[in-house]
């Protein structure tokens, strides 16, 4: 067996690319990649286990033959952490599962074209360029860029929620925003967008409402609701239910049994709940009958 003899420089090179490599997501890879780790391991064994004979073979026949022995040996004190069974199944679906394994346990590497430099760094004055004008009608809006791992980009909106529902911009919506600023750094830095290993950045968008709960708590429970049982006819309101939105919110009123009372109409009572919501300026709350 030839040896092959490496530079402690190398050899360190290697083994940090090994835990790197470990400890990145592996769901950022798939079957096909899975698949493929585990038959280069399996033909290099069978290459070194029948030397010239090794050609001969069909893989289903090296597979059918040797895969017990290759999983015994390849795994060796670390095949009871991956299997359960003395006898395994290599059917075509368990291979791919196979082959996580060997990536998990160090025996092997997948490549990556994951950048090593960081987006947030190259970019930076780029994107928070961008940001400033994509955010210009968005004025209760602050945001945090985070990257943990290199092209792996998390982008925190905060949004102060009494505001937003006051304001006469669009709505924030998490699928929305990531489309447009992709479609934004696209045109102005040529990126590309997709799976890390594959060289690509990967954004995500995470909207984070602010202030919520205390102007629900202190506004519009003690105030906006205590107002509208106030109104003609809010006698017959049961309860008011209120359900925060991407879009804002949506209230919706329910109403006691008000029998064959003909005076009480309750469209023109959520007509009226609508108007006063509106003259409060809350543009992006949404008043609906149940």
């Amino acid at each position: 067996m030839k040896l092959l003899t490496l530079k402690e420089s190398e050899f360190f090179s290697m083994l940090k690319t090994i835990v790197e490599q470990v400890e990145t997501d592996l769901n950022q890879y798939d079957d096909n990649d899975f698949f493929d780790a585990f038959v280069y391991v399996f033909r290099k064994w069978a290459a070194n286990r029948l030397g010239e004979e090794y050609g001969k073979y069909p893989f289903s026949y090296l597979l059918k033959t040797y895969g017990q022995e290759f999983l015994n040996q390849i795994f060796g004190d670390k095949y009871d952490k991956y299997f359960s069974s003395d006898e395994v199944s290599l059917y075509r679906q368990m291979i791919p599962r196979i082959g996580k394994y060997l990536v998990q346990s160090g025996i092997h590497s997948l490549p990556s074209l994951r950048n090593q430099s960081k987006f947030t760094k190259k970019y930076a004055k780029h994107i928070s360029a961008l940001l400033e004008i994509y955010l210009s009608e968005f004025d209760f809006v602050r945001t945090e860029i985070k990257e943990d791992k290199p092209y792996d980009v998390d982008v925190y909106f905060y949004v102060d929620y009494p505001s937003y529902l006051k304001s006469k911009s669009r709505t924030l919506n998490s699928y929305n925003i990531e489309r447009e600023l992709q479609d934004l750094f696209e045109q102005h830095l040529g990126v590309e967008f997709g799976n890390p290993v594959h060289g690509k950045v990967n954004l995500k968008i995470h909207i984070i409402k602010e202030n919520e709960e205390s102007w629900i708590k202190n506004v519009l429970n003690k105030e906006i609701k205590k107002h509208i049982r106030g109104m003609e006819g809010g006698r017959y309101v049961h309860s008011i239910r209120f359900e925060p939105k991407d879009n804002g919110a949506t209230m919706r009123i329910i109403y006691k049994d008000y029998g064959y009372n003909n005076l009480f109409k309750p469209f023109e009572f959520r007509n009226k709940v609508r108007q006063y919501i509106q003259d409060l300026g809350y543009d992006k709350i949404f008043v609906e009958n149940i």
